[in-house]
């Protein structure tokens, strides 16, 4: 984990932020230097606040497909907020990788070992039907 606190190892990943092919990396590397203990507990309230929006729009649209109504109006607002809370987490993801100092590469054996899950479980199931 990066030390934020030490000047000199924060302009360094702020230099390597800075230089990277992300838009508001400069953004991101100063608000883990301002706020970076309370970020880790940030990421998580998205988390949270993204799951909640979640419940809320399934169960508008579920209670949208009971009546019968036609009109994706009724749960629009839901939608929107999925979308809202959608972005707030990858920013937050973005700022917890850095915290961390996480490179895609340290996930790509986890994303590659939880989809052949997810496609075995599909088989299963398009096996039984």
């Amino acid at each position: 984990m990066i030390n934020f606190d030490d000047e000199d190892m924060y302009k360094e990943a702020l230099n390597n932020f800075e230089h990277s092919t992300i838009k508001y990396e400069a953004t991101i590397a100063k608000a883990i230097r301002v706020y970076w203990k309370l970020q880790l507990v940030k990421a998580a309230e998205e988390c949270s606040e993204l799951a909640s929006a979640l419940n809320k729009y399934f169960t508008k649209y579920e209670l949208t497909k009971k009546q019968q109504l036609q009109s994706k109006h009724f749960y629009m607002k839901e939608e929107e907020n999925v979308k809202e809370e959608i972005a707030d987490v990858e920013i937050m993801l973005l700022q917890v990788k850095k915290i961390l100092e996480i490179k895609e590469e340290d996930l790509e054996e986890f994303k590659k070992q939880k989809l052949e899950r997810l496609e075995m479980a599909l088989e299963s199931v398009y096996e039984e039907n």
